[in-house]
C-alpha cells in the first residue's frame, strides 16, 4: 500500500501533526508512505519505507486575478487552492492507494480536481483530523466570540469531502460528528 501524506518535512519538523505522522510512518512498516521535502534534506534519516518527494513551487498566489472574473473562485479560497495545485504537480504522474492530508491545512477542498489535473492517480483521500485552526485561534489568541466565517466554511467542506475521517482524540472527533452528523469519522 503507498500512502501519500501532503504536509511538509515530517522527519525534520517539530509539531504535533509531524509527530503523528511520524507515529503512523513507524508503526506500520508496511505501507509506503511519501510526503513533501521543503527543507528536509533527502537524505535525511527517515524509516525505510518513508519517502520525501521534493515539493514544485509550479504556481504562484499573483497567478491569480489575471483571469476573467466571473470564473475565479472567491479570494479567500485562493490560498488552499494555489498550495493543492503546488502538492498536485510535486507528485505529478505518481500513483498512491490513499491521499492524506491534515485538517490543520485547508487545502483538502481543492486537492482532488488539482490531483486528477496532474494526473496523480489515486484510490480514496484521507483527512487526519489533528485540531482545525479556526478553533486554535478561537480559543487560544482571546479572541472569544470571533469567528473567521471563511476558514471555518473552508475546514466544513475539506471534511465532508473526504473520503475517510479519522482522529486520535475522542472529544475531537464527538466535536465534528455533532457539526456533521450525517457522515462517518472513526
Amino acid at each position: 500500500m503507498k500512502v501519500f501524506i501532503a504536509d511538509f518535512d515530517l522527519f525534520a519538523t517539530i509539531g504535533g501533526g509531524q509527530t503523528v505522522y511520524r507515529r503512523l510512518v513507524e508503526t506500520n512498516p508496511n505501507i509506503d508512505f511519501y510526503y513533501l521535502l521543503l527543507s528536509e534534506t533527502a537524505n535525511a534519516v527517515r524509516p525505510a519505507n518513508a519517502y520525501g518527494v521534493p515539493y514544485r513551487e509550479q504556481y504562484d498566489l499573483s497567478d491569480f486575478g489575471k483571469s476573467v472574473k466571473d470564473l475565479q473562485p472567491p479570494k479567500w479560497l485562493y490560498r488552499s487552492f494555489v498550495r493543492a495545485s503546488n502538492i498536485a504537480a510535486s507528485i505529478s504522474g505518481l500513483q498512491f492507494d490513499v491521499i492524506e492530508s491534515p485538517d490543520y491545512d485547508q487545502l483538502g477542498i481543492f486537492l482532488r480536481p488539482a490531483l486528477s489535473h496532474h494526473n496523480v492517480l489515486f484510490g480514496r483521500t484521507s483527512l487526519s483530523l489533528h485540531g482545525s485552526i479556526s478553533t486554535t485561534v478561537r480559543l487560544n489568541w482571546m479572541t472569544e466570540g470571533w469567528e473567521d466565517i471563511a476558514l471555518v466554511r473552508q475546514e466544513e467542506m475539506q471534511y465532508r469531502i473526504a473520503d475517510i475521517r479519522y482522529g486520535i482524540s475522542l472529544s475531537y472527533l464527538d466535536e465534528w460528528r455533532n457539526k456533521a452528523p450525517d457522515i462517518e469519522a472513526h
